[in-house]
C-alpha cells in the first residue's frame, strides 16, 4: 500500500502512513491515512488518527489491527502519545503492527503501547460514582 506518497511534510524527515482494518462489521474493510503536517505544529494530523477518523466517519467503532509504516529503515516507528490515547478510545486489546521498510515488524496491542490507560469505560465508572453520591 503506497499511502505514504500522500503525506504532507513540513520539517519532519520521516513520512508515516497507517492502515486500519475494521472488525465492527467483520468484513475486513481497510482504511488508510497519512500524516498531514502544518507549519503550526499542533494543527497537523498523524496518520494513525487520520485513518481512524476516516473509519469512524464510515461507521466503524471497533478495530482488529493497525499497521504503522514509515520511510525509516533503521528503526520501527511508534505512535505518539496522542495517537496511543486516540487508539485506546476504541479498546485496548486490538493489534498494532510497527513496520520497517525491509518488511520486518513488531506485533503489539494498544495495551502494550499504553499500559494502565484511561478509556471510555473509566468515564462511565466516574458517572456511576457521581450518581451514587461517591
Amino acid at each position: 500500500m503506497q499511502v505514504r506518497e500522500y503525506s504532507v511534510l513540513s520539517e519532519v524527515e520521516a513520512s508515516v502512513s497507517s492502515g486500519w482494518s475494521c472488525s465492527a462489521d467483520h468484513d475486513n474493510r481497510l482504511f488508510t491515512g497519512c500524516n498531514v503536517e502544518n507549519a503550526c505544529y499542533n494543527l497537523g494530523v498523524c496518520a494513525e488518527r487520520n485513518a481512524l477518523s476516516k473509519a469512524v466517519s464510515e461507521g466503524c467503532r471497533s478495530f482488529r489491527a493497525i499497521v504503522i509504516s514509515s520511510d525509516l529503515s533503521e528503526q520501527f516507528i511508534s505512535p505518539c502519545g496522542g495517537c496511543r490515547q486516540f487508539m485506546r478510545e476504541f479498546g485496548a486489546d486490538w493489534e498494532v503492527f510497527l513496520t520497517k521498510t525491509d518488511g520486518s515488524f513488531l506485533r503489539m496491542t494498544v495495551d502494550d503501547l499504553l499500559p494502565v490507560s484511561f478509556g471510555p469505560e473509566d468515564l462511565s465508572m466516574r458517572k456511576l460514582k457521581l450518581q451514587n453520591g461517591h
